[in-house]
């Protein structure tokens, strides 16, 4: 086990996949070409500049996401079973 708290550990891979994917379909006419160092080299300037902010905004956007949202023990049964 890495002796990093677990959400930095989610942090560095949530942007490093992200930024991955996002610099990739951006660069794929460079990728086409053979021109790998021109995506390897985004991708690194997208990673080091996503990771402090989704180190910073996560805990943000967790607590939006559960005012957004239920869990069950919050949704209301109805008649018919279902919740509200």
């Amino acid at each position: 086990m890495l002796p990093l708290p677990r959400p930095l550990v989610f942090g560095i891979l949530q942007s490093g996949l992200t930024s991955g994917v996002a610099s990739g379909i951006a660069s794929q006419p460079q990728i086409m070409t053979g021109n790998f160092g021109y995506w390897l080299g985004s991708w690194g300037i997208a990673w080091a500049l996503m990771l402090p902010l989704v180190i910073v905004a996560a805990p943000y956007l967790q607590r939006l996401a559960c005012r957004l949202t239920r869990t069950p023990e919050t949704d209301i049964p109805t008649k018919n079973g279902r919740t509200r």
